[in-house]
């Protein structure tokens, strides 16, 4: 069976065009203000495009297979290439350019998806949580007026709670 539910950053921005619309419709945004807001939305979406081509784009099993093959061939002739300096030397430095080489090759696979929660991905669920802080933040203290309740998408769970959401501060001209 497959998942119906659109994917969280979605939700997101479905649920801020929502609260746009519902401002702009109830003149607490300008059509400028609207049109800026509605700019920005758009460039976050795509921004989460950008991402989602990360993570969706492999490298291709081809160019992968040929950099290790290239690699090992590498560390398997530089012997005979640092050979006139001595036997121990050569050791020595046969050893540190490996380790660095192979370093890189690791590296390079690690940073090849950079979401998850591996050791050294990164930390997109703190950024979440600030940014879920902020947002909540901001609902509670810049909501419109008449509106008792909205549909809290941003809580923990699938569940569908009610919340409340306040006035906004009155704007001088």
């Amino acid at each position: 069976m497959r998942d119906t539910m659109a994917p969280l950053p979605m939700q997101l921005v479905y649920e801020l065009q929502k609260y746009m619309e519902y401002a702009q419709g109830h003149g607490l945004l300008t059509v400028q203000m609207y049109a800026g807001l509605l700019n920005q939305v758009n460039a976050l979406c795509g921004l989460m495009g950008g991402c989602e081509r990360i993570v969706s784009t492999p490298i291709p099993l081809a160019y992968h297979i040929h950099l290790h093959h290239s690699l090992y061939l590498y560390l398997l002739i530089l012997p005979w290439a640092l050979g006139s300096m001595g036997l121990a030397q050569t050791i020595i430095l046969q050893a540190i350019i490996s380790f660095m080489m192979i370093g890189i090759d690791a590296i390079s696979r690690e940073i090849q998806n950079p979401f998850g929660y591996d050791h050294n991905d990164l930390p997109l669920d703190v950024f979440c949580e600030s940014l879920l802080v902020d947002l909540n933040y901001a609902l509670r203290h810049r909501g419109p007026k008449d509106q008792t309740s909205a549909e809290d998408t941003l809580s923990n769970g699938a569940s569908q709670s009610k919340t409340t959401v306040a006035a906004p501060a009155p704007v001088a001209a």
